[in-house]
């Protein structure tokens, strides 16, 4: 059971790699040159967006992309949760 926390621990690892890196191809691809413009803008305030979150809802980025983010989240706390209760026996 340990071994299966592990390798979904590391599978949503690489599911967040590959969302990070999906994105900014897609915003690269549409919008060449965004990415290095907002990251030599100062840091936004709370308050502000930086430019490449103004994409979002636009349909620069495929939905799949973002459904490949939010797998993320359970895939990591499934994993974690079989490691504790492994480790816990």
């Amino acid at each position: 059971m340990i071994i299966v926390g592990v390798i979904l621990i590391i599978l949503a690892v690489l599911f967040y790699i590959m969302n990070i890196s999906l994105i900014n191809y897609f915003i690269n691809k549409e919008i060449p040159g965004l990415i290095d413009v907002d990251s030599s803008l100062p840091e936004a305030d709370k308050d502000e967006e930086y430019l490449w979150e103004r994409t979002a809802g636009t349909g620069i980025v495929p939905k799949w992309v973002s459904v490949i983010g939010l797998a993320v989240y359970p895939v990591l706390l499934v994993g974690i949760v079989l490691v504790v209760v492994a480790i816990i026996r």
